[in-house]
């Protein structure tokens, strides 16, 4: 089964998002938790993100 990049990545984001909801963390604290920066994860969570 061939999966579509996009659809890959709106599951990403949305599954990240939900989690972190979840979990009662900002944005700020689960970019800290994660070592990386809180704008590269509003990319992510905002289904924008290229690799």
């Amino acid at each position: 089964m061939l999966v579509n990049e996009d659809s890959v990545k709106e599951v990403l984001s949305v599954n990240i998002k939900s989690a972190r909801i979840k979990s009662n963390l900002t944005q700020d604290e689960l970019s800290e938790k994660a070592d990386i920066s809180n704008s590269f994860l509003k990319v992510i969570e905002g289904r924008s993100f290229r690799y």
